[in-house]
């Protein structure tokens, strides 16, 4: 069984949190990959070539204002290509083997994540004591993201910072929207969601470089069980790899309006069921709605 925790470690690749620290930790890619142009954002900081038993003797990138290319001193077999900002660039990595010397290019087309991710914040059902607050993000790519990190700064209507944090959505599919629930102490100050923003800052894949694959509703199932509160999830007949389904099950009160959201996920092999608990808003509620999707590494 292989449970996904928030803490993603996939593939053996680590998401850039930020370039601003003097040593970046990139995703990692085999060497052996075909030379293409990758799209790539700025926000996901970069990516480890890795040339397993060669040596890596010389590297260069035709505009690296754009992408940085670098040897890893502490390991003779990785170059270290750095996304700094949006446009075009190519990498040749100068690999040398046993007997042979061979160079690898790689083309990058970086953009900035603000083109295909859109985040937004609506007020949902809040109390006398706390405001509630919905994000959610749109991602109008064909790439499966396993995290997305954002900044949020919630302002009054004078313009007034009352806080200011981070949030994350994770697992967001290809096409899909993903969501994360936010509250706001009323002693603070009240948030006018029109003065108040949200940015992406970073981003990971479970695939360095790979975009993912889709998955329709006929390979999974992810069923909510209204008088158990609880979820089941289920890898039907995807048996290529690990297949992570995600759900978000949605409270709402008479009027209709949103009083809870609860995200709920599996990475499951074919035939694995796994279920999760779901709690039941404090005060009860109306209806409830499932929404669900579902992506493989790829």
């Amino acid at each position: 069984m292989k449970k996904v925790t928030s803490k993603i470690v996939s593939m053996a690749l680590v998401a850039v949190m930020t370039l601003a620290t003097a040593f970046v930790v990139t995703p990692s890619v085999k060497a052996e990959a075909a030379t293409k142009t990758y799209n790539v954002f700025v926000e996901e900081g970069g990516v480890e070539l890795l040339f397993f038993g060669d040596t890596v003797s010389s590297v260069s990138s035709t505009n690296s204002k754009v992408v940085k290319v670098k040897k890893d001193r502490s390991a003779r077999y990785k170059a270290i290509a750095l996304f700094k900002k949006p446009g075009k660039a190519t990498v040749s990595v100068r690999v040398k083997g046993y007997r042979t010397s061979v160079t690898k290019k790689y083309s990058f087309n970086v953009k900035k994540a603000s083109n295909i991710l859109k985040p937004s914040m609506k007020a949902i059902k809040s109390s006398e004591y706390t405001t509630n607050v919905l994000v959610s993000v749109k991602n109008n790519s064909k790439i499966n993201f396993d995290s997305v990190k954002l900044n949020y700064t919630f302002r009054d209507s004078a313009g007034n910072t009352l806080e200011s944090d981070t949030t994350s959505v994770l697992y967001l599919a290809a096409k899909k929207s993903g969501y994360s629930k936010l509250s706001l102490s009323n002693r603070i100050g009240n948030v006018d969601l029109s003065k108040s923003s949200i940015s992406v800052v970073s981003l990971s894949r479970a695939k360095a470089l790979g975009t993912g694959k889709s998955v329709g509703k006929s390979s999974y199932l992810a069923k909510y069980d209204d008088s158990r509160k609880v979820i089941t999830f289920k890898n039907k007949s995807y048996g290529k790899t690990y297949l992570t389904i995600c759900a978000y099950v949605f409270f709402y009160d008479e009027s209709g309006q949103i009083i809870e959201v609860q995200r709920k996920f599996w990475s499951l092999k074919k035939g694995q069921v796994e279920t999760s608990s779901v709690s039941e808003p404090y005060g009860g509620y109306a209806s409830v709605k499932v929404s669900s999707y579902a992506y493989a590494s790829k």
